[in-house]
Protein backbone atom coordinates (compact mmCIF):
# COMPACT_ATOMS: atom_id res chain seq x y z
CA UNK A 1 0.00 0.00 0.00
CA UNK A 2 1.49 3.54 0.22
CA UNK A 3 5.16 4.26 -0.28
CA UNK A 4 5.01 7.55 1.65
CA UNK A 5 6.88 10.83 1.45
CA UNK A 6 10.33 10.97 -0.12
CA UNK A 7 11.68 13.44 2.43
CA UNK A 8 9.67 12.78 5.57
CA UNK A 9 10.65 15.09 8.41
CA UNK A 10 9.24 14.38 11.84
CA UNK A 11 8.89 17.35 14.17
CA UNK A 12 11.05 17.37 17.30
CA UNK A 13 9.68 14.99 19.92
CA UNK A 14 7.42 13.08 17.50
CA UNK A 15 9.30 9.80 17.85
CA UNK A 16 9.13 9.96 21.62
CA UNK A 17 5.44 10.90 21.54
CA UNK A 18 4.55 8.12 19.08
CA UNK A 19 6.73 5.54 20.79
CA UNK A 20 8.55 4.39 17.67
CA UNK A 21 11.36 5.57 15.41
CA UNK A 22 10.48 7.13 12.04
CA UNK A 23 12.11 5.10 9.26
CA UNK A 24 13.28 5.96 5.78
CA UNK A 25 11.63 3.96 2.99
CA UNK A 26 14.50 1.49 2.55
CA UNK A 27 14.82 1.05 6.32
CA UNK A 28 11.13 0.12 6.57
CA UNK A 29 11.54 -2.63 3.96
CA UNK A 30 14.81 -4.04 5.33
CA UNK A 31 13.46 -6.09 8.29
CA UNK A 32 11.64 -8.30 5.78
CA UNK A 33 14.68 -8.63 3.54
CA UNK A 34 13.09 -6.43 0.89
CA UNK A 35 14.60 -3.73 -1.25
CA UNK A 36 12.65 -1.23 -3.37
CA UNK A 37 13.55 -3.37 -6.40
CA UNK A 38 11.78 -6.36 -4.79
CA UNK A 39 8.44 -4.53 -4.56
CA UNK A 40 6.30 -5.82 -7.42
CA UNK A 41 2.86 -4.37 -6.56
CA UNK A 42 1.85 -1.04 -5.07
CA UNK A 43 -1.83 -0.36 -4.40
CA UNK A 44 -3.01 3.20 -3.85
CA UNK A 45 -6.36 4.23 -2.50
CA UNK A 46 -5.58 7.81 -3.53
CA UNK A 47 -2.65 9.74 -4.96
CA UNK A 48 -1.87 12.52 -2.50
CA UNK A 49 1.87 13.12 -2.66
CA UNK A 50 2.41 11.91 0.92
CA UNK A 51 1.24 8.45 -0.16
CA UNK A 52 3.20 7.92 -3.39
CA UNK A 53 6.43 9.92 -3.45
CA UNK A 54 8.58 6.77 -3.17
CA UNK A 55 6.86 4.86 -5.98
CA UNK A 56 9.71 5.76 -8.33
CA UNK A 57 12.13 3.88 -6.05
CA UNK A 58 10.32 0.63 -6.95
CA UNK A 59 11.24 0.19 -10.63
CA UNK A 60 9.72 -3.30 -10.90
CA UNK A 61 6.34 -2.45 -9.37
CA UNK A 62 2.97 -2.41 -11.02
CA UNK A 63 1.11 0.52 -9.46
CA UNK A 64 -2.64 -0.02 -9.14
CA UNK A 65 -4.95 2.95 -8.82
CA UNK A 66 -8.57 3.72 -9.56
CA UNK A 67 -9.02 5.25 -13.02
CA UNK A 68 -10.98 8.24 -11.69
CA UNK A 69 -8.30 8.98 -9.09
CA UNK A 70 -5.56 8.83 -11.74
CA UNK A 71 -7.56 11.18 -13.96
CA UNK A 72 -7.95 13.59 -11.02
CA UNK A 73 -4.18 13.43 -10.40
CA UNK A 74 -3.57 14.62 -13.95
CA UNK A 75 -5.99 17.53 -13.57
CA UNK A 76 -6.45 18.30 -9.86
CA UNK A 77 -8.59 21.02 -8.38
CA UNK A 78 -6.50 24.22 -8.33
CA UNK A 79 -6.56 24.57 -4.54
CA UNK A 80 -5.62 20.95 -3.81
CA UNK A 81 -1.86 21.12 -3.28
CA UNK A 82 -1.51 17.41 -2.45
CA UNK A 83 -1.59 16.20 -6.06
CA UNK A 84 1.58 16.38 -8.17
CA UNK A 85 0.44 15.59 -11.73
CA UNK A 86 3.85 14.29 -12.83
CA UNK A 87 4.60 12.12 -9.77
CA UNK A 88 3.89 8.82 -11.59
CA UNK A 89 5.34 9.77 -14.97
CA UNK A 90 7.29 6.90 -16.51
CA UNK A 91 6.05 4.34 -13.96
CA UNK A 92 3.99 1.21 -14.62
CA UNK A 93 0.57 2.52 -13.61
CA UNK A 94 -2.39 0.18 -14.02
CA UNK A 95 -5.78 1.83 -13.81
CA UNK A 96 -8.67 -0.20 -12.45
CA UNK A 97 -12.37 0.50 -12.18
CA UNK A 98 -14.41 -0.71 -9.26
CA UNK A 99 -13.42 -3.36 -6.76
CA UNK A 100 -11.48 -6.38 -8.03
CA UNK A 101 -13.30 -9.60 -7.18
CA UNK A 102 -10.43 -11.96 -7.83
CA UNK A 103 -6.65 -12.09 -7.32
CA UNK A 104 -6.44 -12.48 -11.12
CA UNK A 105 -7.45 -8.81 -11.31
CA UNK A 106 -3.90 -8.00 -10.20
CA UNK A 107 -2.17 -9.68 -13.11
Amino acid sequence: MDTGLADFVAPPGAEETCGFRMLEFEEALAPWGWTPEAVDIIIHTHLHNDHCENDHRCPNAEIYVQKTEYEFLLNPHPVDHRYYPDILDGLNVIQVEGIPTSPKAFG
